[in-house]
């Protein structure tokens, strides 16, 4: 698992324990085997923590651009909370992988490649946020399908929106079996041209498969877990991860506008 890389992919385009009803497994196994937890306690006093109004009283379509309504206009409001569970619904091949481009229940978007756009979180009259799902490659190549939250506000100049600096929200890595690899001639250490259309369809078997799950609570508290199908995964892996990531995050404003930050 190339988790060192894809932490530099992630800082690089960006700029634990969820809750019960928030924890999500891969369904290649049944059950996930292997669950790695942290809690860390946020303060309630900082002043810095962002007010917002009630979902209740807002329409998540109201702060979509003109140039991004056609876009958006399918795709549904949601209300916190919101958990990497509630998206379980995403088309699969039969060896788990998420088959984005054979799925049919969800809108795709037109900007960016093999995307889908999964809901819109309202969160202010002026802004709403939108989280969408994507196949993506980390800086190695090695290919991973993610969770990804963005702001949408009514004056977004065109192509230029705002992934909240907890890139990715959720991630699903996979390690393929490299003996399925090389019967059909791919290199299992240059990944950057397979397909994933290629790994799902062939029904390439997986060694392993881990997932960051998320789970945004009704006070846009944002709290992620990892958990891994192979009970053997190394755990400097998961300790790496850890420290890259972090699990436990507050919406604050800053100076480039709302984001996500970290709570030690």
């Amino acid at each position: 698992m190339k988790y060192l890389s894809l932490a530099l992919f992630c800082i690089a385009l960006s700029a634990c324990n969820v809750n019960n009803e928030g924890t999500a497994t891969v369904d290649t196994n049944d059950a996930v085997k292997n669950k790695n937890n942290d809690d860390i306690t946020a303060s309630s006093s900082d002043d810095a923590i962002v007010e917002t109004l009630g979902n209740e009283v807002l329409k998540c379509h109201n702060a979509i651009p003109d140039w991004q309504i056609e876009e958006l206009a399918q795709v549904p409001c949601l209300t916190l909370p919101i958990s990497s569970q509630d998206f379980l619904n995403i088309k699969k091949f039969d060896n788990g992988m998420f088959d984005i481009e054979g799925d049919s229940k969800h809108s795709k978007s037109q900007i960016y490649y093999k995307q889908l756009l999964l809901g819109l979180i309202p969160y202010s009259a002026n802004e709403t946020f939108l989280i969408s799902f994507s196949n993506d490659q980390a800086e190695d190549g090695y290919p991973n399908q993610s969770f990804h939250i963005t702001s949408i506000k009514k004056d977004n100049e065109k192509d230029s929106l705002y992934t909240l600096g907890v890139y990715p929200l959720g991630i699903i890595d996979y390690e393929f079996q490299d003996s399925e690899l090389i019967k059909l001639g791919i290199d299992p250490n240059e990944f950057a041209d397979i397909d994933f259309i290629t790994l799902g369809e062939e029904n390439i078997n997986i060694d392993d498969t881990c997932m960051m799950n998320f789970n945004i609570a009704n006070d846009w508290h944002l709290t992620r877990s990892y958990s891994c199908q192979n009970s053997q995964v190394d755990k400097e892996i998961i300790d790496s991860f850890k420290k890259q990531f972090g699990f436990e995050y507050r919406l604050v404003n800053t100076d480039i506008g709302v984001n996500y930050k970290r709570v030690d």
